[in-house]
C-alpha cells in the first residue's frame, strides 16, 4: 500500500493557462440605482397608450373645472381629448399589427381601453349644453 504522508506530500497540478485574455464584465453602477440595465425602445403601442392617458387626464380635469362652475371649458376643450383619443386609437392599432417582440398583449389591451374612455368621455363632454 501506499503511504498517506507521501501522497499529500505532492503539489497538486496548476491549472493551464490560457494565452488568451477574458473579457471582464463591466461594473454595475451602484451610485445610480435607477438606471435601467436594458433600455426601452420607443413604439408606436406605446405612444398610443400614453395619448389615451392624456386624453383621460384632460377629460378629468374637465369635470373637475365643471364641478366647480366653469362651463365654458366645454365650449372648445372637449376636441382635445377627442383629438387625442383618436390618434391614440391609430397609434395603438398599428402598434399592435407592427410591434416589436418587447411589446407584450397586455399593451394592446391598455392602449385600446385608455383610449375607448378619452373618446366616450370626450363625446359625453361634447353634449353638455354650454351657456
Amino acid at each position: 500500500m501506499s503511504d498517506p504522508a507521501a501522497a499529500s506530500s505532492k503539489p497538486a497540478p496548476e491549472p493551464a493557462v490560457s494565452a488568451t485574455p477574458q473579457p471582464q464584465a463591466e461594473p454595475i453602477d451602484y451610485a445610480n440605482a435607477a438606471t435601467p440595465l436594458v433600455r426601452e425602445r420607443f413604439s408606436l403601442l406605446r405612444a398610443g397608450g400614453a395619448l389615451g392617458v392624456a386624453a383621460v387626464i384632460v377629460c378629468v380635469i374637465l369635470f373637475v373645472l365643471a364641478c366647480f362652475g366653469l362651463n365654458a371649458a366645454f365650449r372648445f376643450f372637449p376636441y382635445v381629448p377627442l383629438l387625442l383619443s383618436i390618434v391614440g386609437v391609430l397609434l395603438t392599432l398599428v402598434g399592435g399589427v407592427w410591434r416589436s417582440p418587447q411589446d407584450e398583449d397586455p399593451y394592446v389591451l391598455f392602449g385600446l381601453f385608455v383610449n375607448a374612455l378619452g373618446l366616450l368621455s370626450a363625446l359625453l363632454e361634447m353634449n353638455v349644453p354650454s351657456k
